[in-house]
């Protein structure tokens, strides 16, 4: 819930929500059925897809101009689609544009201060040598996503796309906080590869 509030509160209120429910077996569609904004285009699975199909799908299912992934257990900053559009607006020779984060345990408060404190490396020798980029921070240009956008890599699907991407156009991770980053003992992965359930576009 606290996941969904942070998109529909969001500073910038023009934008699709949709929601992948990848088989989950917790209380999470009792959750999903207790909103009735118009902006959530729900998509639900009977049984678990991986997370390589479901992002593949809510990438097919948007229709926007951007589109923005986020988890299901994270919480956005309130302006983050904001402020993400608008550097996205002003640098058209930019695909991807990613942000800071926190982290947080269980009951929301903050154990860890911002990842990284400034972005002076250029992100595309950082690269080279590690995934730089949290995946739950990060809005893409739809028209620079390749045409198989996650796929099944020795490397994480998150890496292995941005790689991709680079071929083509610029990456930027800006030094603002986006993402609250939940951190708890259920949870796999981490910032930058991860597998929770929910995609926001």
């Amino acid at each position: 819930k606290e996941a969904q509030d942070s998109i529909l509160n969001q500073t910038l209120s023009d934008f699709e929500f949709i929601i992948i429910d990848d088989g989950s077996t917790d209380s999470t569609p009792v959750i999903l059925r207790s909103f009735s904004d118009t902006r959530i285009k729900l998509i639900t699975h009977p049984t678990n897809q991986g997370i390589v199909s479901s992002l593949n799908e809510g990438i097919i299912a948007s229709k926007g101009r951007y589109i923005a992934r986020m988890d299901s257990d994270d919480i956005s900053v309130s302006n983050r689609l904001e402020l993400q559009i608008q550097f996205l607006e002003n640098n058209p020779d930019y695909g991807l544009c990613a942000g800071n984060i926190v982290t947080i345990d269980e009951q929301n408060k903050v154990i860890s201060s911002p990842w990284w404190k400034h972005n002076n490396l250029p992100i595309a020798w950082s690269l080279v040598w590690n995934n730089v980029i949290p995946h739950p921070t990060v809005m893409l240009r739809a028209s620079t996503i390749p045409a198989l956008a996650y796929r099944e890599s020795f490397l994480s699907e998150d890496y292995d796309l941005w790689l991709r991407m680079l071929k083509s156009s610029k990456i930027v991770r800006l030094d603002d906080v986006h993402i609250k980053y939940r951190l708890h003992p259920a949870k796999i992965g981490s910032p930058t590869s991860n597998r929770k359930s929910m995609a926001a576009a």
